[in-house]
């Protein structure tokens, strides 16, 4: 009886080969009180009587394998992943309400309620009522402030072209009194045909210096102005900055507590 179980151990071959050992030594010391089975462990008859009841039907059911052949087993190597499961919510550290800067209306909302928000974000938008016209106009004007400052424009020209003039002027009458000055001289001329050229050339000098201190007066004050523009600019973009509501962080929208049209104060 023992060497039929043994060799029906063999056929079992998804066994470990350990078991299989241990069964078959189980097998040959049945009548003893107690058996070794490693060095760590003993077992007493009644564990072995529950043995044979666990693998004789499965010892029933395998055919004989032919002798010799060997214990197998089939090893596979899987990735273990250790892991802790569980369930819970997740309770922000930081939780801050979010109050606009001005008062008006708020004429856009961005988030709802459970949006992801980055810090700095835009949020809602008040509205700003004529600062955004405001705004547009001094753009404009600063516009054609700066088309007047270019070289070579039409407005440029045109003072230019002025001074070209009165100093052409100037080089004539410049002229036309060293001749007679020359001609005085020679006492071909009278005195008063000099006088009346020195004094056409003081004119003519007068309205040359007319004509260039007006041309650089005009681009200092163009330029004087842009600067004017660009600091109103300025300051009326930070002013309406303040009209627009950012995330001051990173995180979750909990509640909306208004809606697009409602009125809205700092307090």
């Amino acid at each position: 009886m023992a060497g039929m179980c043994s060799a029906r151990l063999r056929a079992c071959f998804i066994l470990p080969s350990s078991l299989i050992s241990w069964a078959r030594n189980s097998l040959r010391t049945s009548f003893l009180t107690t058996c070794a089975i490693t060095p760590d462990f003993t077992i007493d008859i009644r564990m072995v009587a529950l043995l044979l009841t666990l693998l004789i039907p499965l010892l029933l059911l395998t055919d004989h394998l032919p002798a010799g052949e060997e214990d197998r087993c089939f090893v596979e190597s899987r990735e273990v992943v250790r892991g802790i499961y569980g369930s819970g919510y997740v309770r922000g550290r930081k939780q801050v309400i979010v109050r606009p800067a001005v008062s008006g209306y708020v004429s856009e909302l961005k988030v709802r309620e459970g949006d992801s928000v980055r810090k700095g974000q835009v949020i809602a938008r008040i509205d700003t009522g004529g600062l955004e016209n405001r705004l547009r106009s001094l753009r404009e004007r600063l516009a054609l402030v700066e088309e007047r400052l270019r070289e070579g424009s039409d407005f440029r020209k045109s003072l230019e072209g002025n001074v070209a003039v009165r100093r052409e002027n100037l080089e004539k009458a410049r002229r036309r009194y060293l001749r007679r000055k020359e001609l005085f001289r020679k006492g071909v001329i009278p005195e008063e045909s000099l006088e009346e050229a020195e004094r056409l050339f003081r004119i003519a000098e007068e309205e040359y210096r007319s004509a260039l201190s007006t041309l650089r007066d005009r681009l200092r004050e163009l330029s004087t102005e842009r600067k004017a523009l660009l600091e109103e600019i300025a300051s009326l973009r930070r002013e309406i900055e303040r009209y627009t509501v950012r995330s001051p962080l990173s995180g979750v929208v909990l509640r909306v507590f208004v809606e697009e049209g409602d009125y809205v104060n700092p307090l």
